[in-house]
């Protein structure tokens, strides 16, 4: 049963945040120990069964919020050797996947990101758009993106620059294709593992499919400062108390929405910055919408936008503003 960290005594919230550290540091310890693993066996690991936490209201009991973990199973996405369709304007039929990169100053990386995406994409029998929101960015990233325009690439871009959040929802919103992919312009998490994402999706079925860190931290291949992770943690455990998320790991940028069942509930997100996971996953739990969340790899980028201090306390707030949006009614009446 979860309680709401907004009704807690004085005294009870400092006994938490000490439990919060407590328990942060053991995990962390608790992952650096763990002996690393081959790629190749940490790939084999993903797809045995337990794999995966299952959030689906169907199997729950309680209410939208309070939703029970299960376990999946299955082989995970094999790939096919055909040429994949990028899908461009005019075109008869959706495609399978809308893929979107939001990205700010991104002039060092974003070329790199897309040839390795195009890459991918040859390498699979679906479908895809490719879609680069530009958030605003002074240092030449929008120039570069036209580059690739040719290729079927589209640009969006902000004049001014507004957070991840914004620029998320304005690809998603724009975006055409039955699956939508956002994944961060730096490829923390490499674009194969969409495979195992679509497949998952299809398989289930389920509504929202997240990568995650948490599940499983022998997949990551290069891990953050101490105090990032640590930090992680703690927010983790208050996104789980304040907003019932029965899930280890909101803050991945790498997660796979089905368009038509999810375009309402980005339609609503009033989050532009980094906190805006926790609200979209918030609102799906709502709705009662089906959220399964699978260990992907994942390697830190040193040169990532995310400041620890400033950004840590901005999504700390973000989560009471959730909050107080749902106790206004802000996102409308409950479905």
């Amino acid at each position: 049963m979860y309680t709401n960290v907004f009704f807690l005594k004085r005294g009870a919230v400092k006994r938490l945040t000490s439990v919060v550290i407590r328990d942060g540091w053991a995990r962390v310890r608790r992952a650096k120990d763990r002996p690393r693993k081959p790629t190749d066996e940490r790939r084999r690991i993903s797809r045995r069964a337990n794999s995966e936490v299952i959030n689906d209201p169907a199997l729950s009991e309680h209410l939208p919020l309070a939703v029970r973990t299960g376990f999946g199973r299955g082989e995970g996405a094999i790939s096919l050797p055909v040429e994949a369709a990028l899908v461009r304007d005019g075109d008869a039929l959706p495609p399978s996947v809308s893929i979107v990169i939001p990205a700010f100053n991104e002039s060092r990386r974003i070329a790199d990101s897309l040839c390795k995406v195009r890459e991918f994409l040859r390498r699979t029998p679906l479908s895809f758009e490719i879609l680069v929101v530009n958030d605003g960015s002074t240092d030449g990233t929008a120039e570069i993106v036209r580059g690739f325009e040719p290729e079927g690439v589209r640009l969006i871009d902000h004049a001014q620059h507004r957070g991840k959040g914004y620029s998320v929802r304005t690809g998603v919103l724009k975006a055409i294709g039955t699956y939508v992919l956002f994944t961060d312009a730096d490829l923390s998490t490499p674009i194969d593992e969409l495979e195992r994402l679509y497949d998952i999706a299809e398989r289930g079925p389920a509504d929202i499919v997240i990568g995650s860190r948490a599940i499983d931290r022998r997949w990551i291949e290069r891990h953050q400062s101490r105090v990032r992770e640590i930090g992680g943690v703690m927010f983790n455990r208050m996104v789980r108390i304040g907003m019932g998320l029965n899930l280890y790991d909101t803050q991945c940028g790498f997660k796979l929405f089905h368009r038509a069942r999810t375009r309402p509930i980005f339609e609503k997100q009033t989050i532009d910055g980094f906190g805006f996971d926790p609200e979209i996953l918030f609102l799906a739990a709502q709705r009662r919408l089906r959220i399964r969340e699978v260990p992907v790899r994942w390697s830190h980028a040193d040169d990532t936008k995310v400041r620890v201090m400033r950004d840590g306390l901005r999504m700390m707030g973000d989560l009471l503003r959730i909050r107080l949006n749902d106790l206004s009614g802000k996102y409308g009446p409950p479905p």
